[in-house]
């Protein structure tokens, strides 16, 4: 299932495991912030 998610392992993982849990709702919004936080590191031009 995780190889199936065009993004990072370690946050498809974390969905993969918040649906097993019952907190899918949870999860998407604490990984869309991680996600937000991964793209402005990545683009950072510091």
């Amino acid at each position: 299932m995780m190889a199936k998610m065009p993004i990072d392992p370690r946050l498809s993982r974390m969905l993969v495991g918040g649906a097993h849990f019952g907190v899918l709702q949870e999860t998407l919004i604490i990984d869309r912030a991680f996600t937000w936080v991964l793209h402005r590191q990545c683009t950072d031009d510091d």
